[in-house]
């Protein structure tokens, strides 16, 4: 009866890590959809209109990325680097008096 029982948890664990390995595809794919083709909200007279990834929603997807450790190098990152020149910010650190 233990070995039954050993392979009933079995099968549950295996359907359980397929259940959230099937709910993490389908949100990664839905934060991708949601960044590429932009998100559709209605206007004032109620027509849908499409619009950029609010900040929120890009937050999502950082965490998302951050906790799945998903890193990229700027050096082999076209777009990441021209980001990073686009930062208004400049290279000389400064220093508070």
């Amino acid at each position: 009866m233990n070995g039954m029982n050993e392979a009933l948890t079995t099968s549950r664990e295996s359907a359980g890590m397929e259940d959230m390995q099937e709910l993490h595809g389908v949100l990664s794919r839905q934060l991708l959809k949601m960044v590429t083709g932009g998100q559709v909200v209605m206007d004032d007279q109620g027509l849908p209109v499409v619009i950029s990834p609010t900040p929120a929603v890009l937050n999502v997807v950082r965490q998302f990325l951050k906790d799945n450790n998903i890193q990229c190098q700027m050096s082999n990152n076209d777009d990441l680097a021209d980001l990073n020149s686009a930062l208004p910010f400049n290279d000389s650190p400064t220093h508070a008096n």
